[in-house]
């Protein structure tokens, strides 16, 4: 359903905040698709898996964020404040 909503043209996002693990579609996926149709979208994702079952930094090396589950309110939103930030200064990661 997201991919819906991202495929609209005329829609604008600062930032695609994703699970790791959705019942259709992973965050692996969503990042793949971004890539592709939204280069330069900064994409945050959070899972509550260990680094054994989600690598983080190969995320971190496709200019994705991982905030590891559970996490405080303040800590996601700082994520999410970095990620605009930095897409703002021409960076990723």
């Amino acid at each position: 359903e997201a991919i819906k909503i991202l495929e609209q043209p005329d829609q604008h996002f600062d930032v695609v905040l994703t699970d790791a693990m959705m019942t259709k579609l992973g965050a692996e996926a969503v990042l793949d698709w971004v890539e592709q149709h939204r280069a330069g979208l900064p994409v945050v994702i959070a899972s509550g898996y260990t680094d054994t079952v989600f690598d983080p930094a190969q995320l971190k090396l496709r200019g994705a964020r991982f905030v590891q589950k559970p996490y405080e309110p303040g800590l996601i939103l700082g994520e999410l404040a970095d990620a605009v930030a930095a897409r703002r200064k021409g960076q990723t990661g």
